[in-house]
């Protein structure tokens, strides 16, 4: 799972510079949580936990995240994943 949000993070990262575009001082860790089903598939998606707090790069993440295919967990069995993102502006 990791190997995927490694290899997606441009993603995630582009909603955060959207952010940074109309905020400057935009910073904060998103923790998404989904479920896993089927071929890899995300079923669901939605914020866990934020202190970032800007509703438009939460919603982006999720949507980019909802897209991506990750392993497939055992036979009619689904994996719940949280995982955090934690953005700071550069210097």
């Amino acid at each position: 799972i990791r190997r995927v949000v490694q290899a997606n993070l441009k993603q995630i990262k582009a909603c955060y510079e959207k952010g940074l575009n109309r905020d400057p001082s935009l910073y904060g860790k998103i923790s998404i949580q989904w479920t896993i089903g089927a071929g890899g598939r995300v079923l669901e998606a939605g914020i866990k936990t934020t202190t970032m707090n800007s509703q438009d790069v939460e919603s982006c993440a999720v949507a980019r995240l909802r897209t991506w295919k990750f392993p497939e967990p055992p036979v009619n069995e689904v994996a719940v994943v949280s995982y955090p993102f934690v953005f700071q502006a550069q210097e």
